[in-house]
């Protein structure tokens, strides 16, 4: 997940960074979210990978809606990590 990130934030074209970032994501299912909030927030970058595909990015500006869904998952999910081990919520 947080390689799917790292890859929106690199330069080039948009449509081949799309298909790096699915092939990082489509492991993601609601079995491997931790918490119901983290579900939700999948749901979202699956939706915002849905709309990419019927609308292609051309902009980097068109991976925005699926970089902050990303980034919304990988912050509930690292915050619930950090919980786990004993680290401050």
């Amino acid at each position: 997940m947080a390689q799917a990130v790292e890859i929106l934030g690199e330069p080039g074209d948009p449509g081949l960074i799309l298909n790096r970032v699915r092939g990082r994501a489509i492991w993601m299912t609601p079995e491997y979210m931790p918490t119901t909030d983290a579900t939700v927030a999948l749901e979202r970058v699956q939706q915002a990978l849905i709309l990419l595909l019927d609308n292609p990015p051309v902009t980097p500006a068109d991976l925005a809606p699926l970089r902050k869904a990303l980034a919304e998952l990988l912050a509930l999910v690292d915050d619930c990590l950090r919980h786990w081990l004993g680290g401050k919520p």
